[in-house]
């Protein structure tokens, strides 16, 4: 008895080992099945990705490929804004002064809707009663059973206003924001005015008679764009590592910017051989342009921290805003004085003097009638003509400088670039393309 009982008791434990064994290998096991699982798991994804990712980078070129199709035939005219609340000061708002903003002026218009509405009901009242009383004089209805109600007035939903900016689409589009599906990649396309802007280029001026106000006019941009200090100071740390690589030459850049006068000026009596020699001058000129502003878009992009500078300093839900926003980065030099908000006037102005005066008078005077030139700038503006000659080389009416921004989307995978292009009439010169 007591020989199979001591055998039970090693049978007993001989099973428990083999449970435990078993468990622990049942666990190895299972372990390994989801490290497996797993891997293959985010193997597939990667797979999944990537293959998006190239969706994604085709249907981006294709849509650069419309979108500078698209700017061959786009006219650039100046809306009437002078009914309007201007776009310039948007930039200063915060959320809540944003929010009161739209609310005044869903009231301003309200107030003019009820006015009109009112009158269109009085008459619609009075069509009704006479349709009822030829119903009553006829017997074909009792005039105790009709009753005869107006519509009721539906307010002006103040979330449902955008400002308009200078082309009609809000500031600094130049056309409406377009959105397509391309081989099932979600596409959007911006078309953005970079001679709204401030050009980043200017930081790199040599000249020492205009140093003060070089710097006056940054320190301008990132006080009204709330960038810290230390920031300021990186961003112009990184502009001196580009001036070691290369210097931008802004004569080169001037005389591609006044290329639109070209066309005019063909009737002179000179001989071929004196045409054909400023032809090719004018060509190797426009080469050499191009090509600085392209090193220019790719050096800006690698050197300055984009990321900072993207950074919404008004902390906004509704509306976010960025000293890159307001930052011409691909290689434009000049300001359009028709298009640019306060903060980008009142920056390029620092060169001339009289800054926050002379931004004031310009905002106030084309909304009333954008400024044809700059010879007209200064005759309506005759008060301020010393600083606006000062400042004129770095000033514009008509933009020629533009972005597309494009972003497409599928699944997970992102693509998003931007194009510089040229554009002087009808004709077109892409600067550069840089992928995100």
């Amino acid at each position: 008895m007591m020989t199979i009982a001591v055998n039970n008791k090693i049978s007993i434990k001989q099973r428990g080992v083999a449970l435990i064994f078993a468990l622990i290998v049942l666990a190895v096991l299972t372990t390994f099945s989801y490290s497996i699982l797993t891997r293959i798991s985010a193997r597939k994804k990667r797979l999944e990705y990537y293959i998006n990712y190239q969706k994604a980078s085709y249907a981006n070129t294709s849509a650069i490929k419309y979108a500078l199709s698209k700017m061959d035939n786009l006219k650039l005219e100046y809306i009437d804004r002078s009914e309007q609340p201007d776009f310039s000061d948007l930039f200063s708002m915060s959320d809540d002064e944003y929010h009161d903003f739209l609310a005044d002026w869903a009231q301003t218009i309200d107030e003019i809707r009820l006015e009109e509405f009112q009158e269109i009901q009085e008459e619609k009242k009075e069509v009704d009663k006479s349709l009822t009383d030829m119903l009553v004089l006829f017997g074909l209805a009792d005039a105790n059973s009709i009753d005869i109600k107006g519509q009721e007035f539906v307010p002006t939903d103040p979330n449902s206003l955008s400002v308009a900016g200078p082309y009609g689409p809000e500031w600094p589009l130049v056309t409406k924001e377009q959105v397509l599906e391309i081989s099932g990649v979600e596409v959007t396309i911006r078309i953005e005015d970079e001679n709204a802007k401030l050009p980043a280029v200017l930081a790199f001026l040599k000249d020492p008679k205009v140093k003060e106000e070089k710097e006056a006019c940054f320190m301008t941009f990132f006080e009204w764009m709330g960038l810290e200090s230390d920031d300021v100071d990186d961003f112009f740390s990184e502009v001196e590592d580009i001036e070691e690589i290369k210097t931008f030459n802004f004569n080169v850049a001037k005389k591609t910017e006044v290329d639109k006068s070209a066309e005019t000026k063909k009737n002179t009596k000179r001989s071929k051989r004196k045409r054909r020699t400023k032809a090719k001058t004018k060509k190797t000129t426009k080469r050499s342009s191009i090509r600085q502003y392209s090193d220019f878009a790719y050096l800006i992009d690698s050197y300055i921290d984009i990321n900072k500078l993207s950074k919404d300093v008004m902390h906004s839900k509704d509306k976010p805003e960025s000293p890159l926003k307001y930052l011409a980065i691909n290689g434009s030099s000049k300001v359009n004085v028709n298009t640019a908000p306060r903060n980008v006037l009142e920056a390029i102005f620092s060169f001339g003097g009289d800054a926050d005066q002379v931004a004031d008078a310009i905002i106030t005077e084309r909304k009333i009638k954008p400024f044809e030139s700059i010879g007209d700038l200064k005759n309506r503006l005759f008060q301020y003509s010393d600083s606006i000659s000062k400042t004129s080389r770095f000033l514009l009416t008509k933009s020629v400088f533009f972005n597309i921004n494009i972003k497409s989307k599928i699944g997970t995978a992102v693509v998003e670039s931007n194009t510089s292009v040229i554009k002087i009439g009808s004709l077109n010169q892409r600067v550069a393309t840089i992928i995100k």
